[in-house]
């Protein structure tokens, strides 16, 4: 019976124990924050306890807090979900092109490849964009015939490229070279008193040309006959005999005004048109001429040609004394006509002895 009590005892005591456990559990339970929560949320914030009471905000160290606070900034390498990569369109010499891009199917926005969000896709036009075809080889340029520049031809626009560069060529021209292919040097045939000479010289097999052995063109192979000199005028060779008298005669060139003729050492030897000289020795004449005045100076009145004669064009200035008054006729005669006062005061003194 004693036994029985003693084992009650210890039964109670054991679950008074366990009650004040429990109690005591759930004090501390009801005392602290409760239905807490450490995640973060999808707009980028950090972890966060909520009380689910007061529905405050606090850190991860049960400190009070707010929700801005608690928000960390978006990463530009993490967070986003990007699709395939979308290859640049290369801008061309005709049109523009378009950046290489990756699509975020979270934000809706486009990067590049670094990550750095994409605004503006338009790559400018490119004029070193060419799409060039095959290469044209080099035509070489002659001391005769232009030569052509090595290039490639944009399917696109059309113009002529540089094979390396790409660069435009504005003009494929080679310009011609002073590179002869000479043959054997040609001896002197001396002249006589019915024959041409020749004088020594070789021939160019490209351009045909005839040079000293030196490489000087020689423009007139013939030396002239015993008794004879060869003269240039403007660059026309002709051969007369010792003494005879030549004339020669500049021709009018539009825009300019003769000035004199020249010889082969630079000297003016006449500022005649026409000019005559006695031929005694090999002779070279150039006729010069500059550009004439576009202002300032006087201005010769074209030559007459048919129209009123001078006794119908006085007679049409008389008349206008009648109409105009002695100050028109003066503006007439002098503007119109150029006389001198003198004229004006013989024509008056003629009319007024008609009248009479």
């Amino acid at each position: 019976m004693t036994n029985n009590k003693a084992n009650k005892s210890k039964i109670l005591a054991l679950i008074l124990g366990l009650t004040m456990c429990l109690a005591l559990m759930l004090g501390i339970v009801f005392a602290s924050p409760t239905n807490t929560v450490y995640a973060a949320g999808e707009d980028g914030t950090a972890p966060t306890i909520v009380k689910s009471v007061c529905n405050k905000y606090f850190d991860e160290n049960k400190n009070e807090t707010t929700e801005e606070a608690l928000k960390t900034p978006v990463s530009p390498y993490y967070g986003h979900n990007f699709g395939r990569w979308v290859e640049e369109q290369y801008a061309t010499c005709q049109a523009p092109g378009r950046k290489g891009y990756k699509h975020c199917g979270i934000c809706n926005k486009d990067y590049d490849a670094s990550n750095k969000e994409i605004t503006d896709f338009v790559i400018p036009i490119n004029p070193d964009g060419h799409v060039l075809g095959d290469l044209v080889a080099e035509v070489p340029a002659t001391c005769k015939e232009h030569g052509v520049k090595a290039h490639r031809d944009c399917n696109l626009c059309g113009k002529h490229c540089d094979p390396i560069t790409r660069k435009e060529i504005a003009d494929l021209t080679i310009p011609t070279t002073n590179n002869h292919t000479y043959g054997k040097l040609i001896p002197e045939v001396p002249a006589t008193t019915t024959e041409f000479g020749v004088k020594e010289h070789k021939d160019c097999s490209v351009c045909g040309k005839h040079f000293d052995k030196d490489g000087n063109e020689i423009t007139e192979l013939r030396i002239a006959k015993i008794g004879t000199h060869n003269v240039i005028v403007n660059g026309e060779s002709k051969f007369y005999a010792h003494g005879e008298s030549v004339t020669i005669t500049a021709e009018e060139k539009d825009g300019k005004v003769f000035t004199g003729w020249q010889d082969e050492s630079g000297k003016i030897v006449s500022t005649n048109k026409s000019y005559t000289f006695t031929v005694t020795e090999a002779t070279t004449l150039t006729a010069v001429y500059e550009d004439k005045s576009s202002g300032g100076g006087e201005i010769t009145p074209p030559a007459k040609k048919d129209g009123l004669s001078g006794g119908q064009i006085a007679g049409i200035v008389i008349g206008s004394v009648l109409l105009a008054g002695l100050g028109g006729f003066a503006v007439l005669w002098f503007a119109v006509k150029k006389k001198t006062f003198a004229d004006l005061i013989a024509a008056i003194k003629a009319l007024f002895t008609k009248k009479k």
